[in-house]
């Protein structure tokens, strides 16, 4: 029994403007679902999209001319006309995982069903929509590091294999990120135990090392990261933080989400401190899971997955 239920309705299907890969895996998964039971399921789509992330919506998918629909399903991110690109009327469902004041002060007429502690591709499957597009959400976004309850739930009920995975996820990856890629690749890389990554790479190209920021970023609530000119970087998402106060302890500087310092004679002391901190945990609610982090079955699985990907297993 899913734990959502999609109405099964003709549906205008959208996601945010500039869409990225789990905004159109999931708006993929969606319209597949409705078609096969025989709604009527298109897209629209407004600003930029990712030329790498071009093959997932077809030309059927994304029709000039808009057919009269029944309701909208409005994917990752709040139904505004800001997020999303133009106004809606009638039935909304929406199905997100950012939390949004504006949505909870003035709720528009329709379904909210929301959990910040899943991509949306992960929220897909809870309501029974086992499409394999939606392994591309998860490689977007968070590429599973930010939370093992969404990799473990994707590769459970889609069964898929490794090599297959590996296939689906070769497709979705951008050609300028492969020097950045390979900088990944054969990094030093080790996750602590509050859930921060810390990391460290030869590479001194500064315009490397900020695409190699945003891809280990994707993979938890913060980042530190030695490169070879000497320096660290440090990023956070996680409101409780302030890696600007870290940095500065250091003689560096920043703000509260980014900074960055030298560290001639100062490493170890500042991995020291990154291994203190004490991050909230996330909701950590599926079986064999619990708020020490996931049991040594879930590290192999997620060991393989790591392999497929061709990136380190992170520990």
């Amino acid at each position: 029994m899913s734990r959502y239920q999609i109405p099964v309705l003709d549906s205008l299907v959208v996601g945010h403007v500039n869409p990225d890969g789990d905004s159109l895996s999931s708006i993929k998964a969606v319209i597949g679902h409705l078609r096969a039971q025989g709604k009527i399921a298109i897209a629209k789509v407004f600003g930029k999209m990712p030329d790498h992330l071009g093959w997932i919506l077809s030309e059927e998918d994304l029709p000039k001319d808009l057919p009269e629909t029944q309701q909208t399903i409005v994917l990752d991110c709040e139904p505004s006309e800001e997020r999303i690109g133009f106004g809606i009327r009638g039935s909304i469902l929406n199905i997100d995982h950012h939390i949004s004041r504006k949505r909870e002060h003035d709720p528009k007429h329709g379904i909210h069903v929301i959990d910040r502690c899943s991509v949306a591709a992960a929220l897909i499957l809870d309501f029974g929509i086992l499409d394999e597009i939606l392994l591309v959400g998860l490689y977007a976004d968070t590429l599973f590091m930010r939370s093992w309850n969404e990799l473990q739930k994707c590769f459970r009920k889609l069964k898929m294999s490794d090599e297959h995975a590996h296939n689906i996820l070769s497709a979705c990856r951008p050609t300028r990120d492969k020097k950045a890629l390979h900088v990944v690749q054969t990094a030093k890389i080790h996750r602590c135990r509050n859930g921060f990554i810390l990391a460290e790479t030869d590479e001194k190209d500064q315009a490397v090392i900020g695409e190699v920021m945003e891809t280990l970023f994707r993979y938890a609530e913060g980042v530190c990261l030695f490169d070879g000119s000497g320096k660290a970087r440090l990023r956070t998402s996680n409101e409780s933080l302030d890696v600007g106060a870290i940095a500065k302890m250091f003689g560096g500087g920043g703000h509260k989400f980014a900074s960055g310092c030298d560290t001639n004679g100062k490493r170890t002391a500042l991995i020291a401190v990154i291994k203190q901190l004490e991050i909230p945990p996330m909701r950590l609610d599926h079986e064999g899971e619990t708020d020490d982090g996931p049991d040594q079955k879930h590290l192999q699985k997620e060991d393989k997955i790591c392999e497929a990907l061709g990136i380190p297993a992170f520990r």
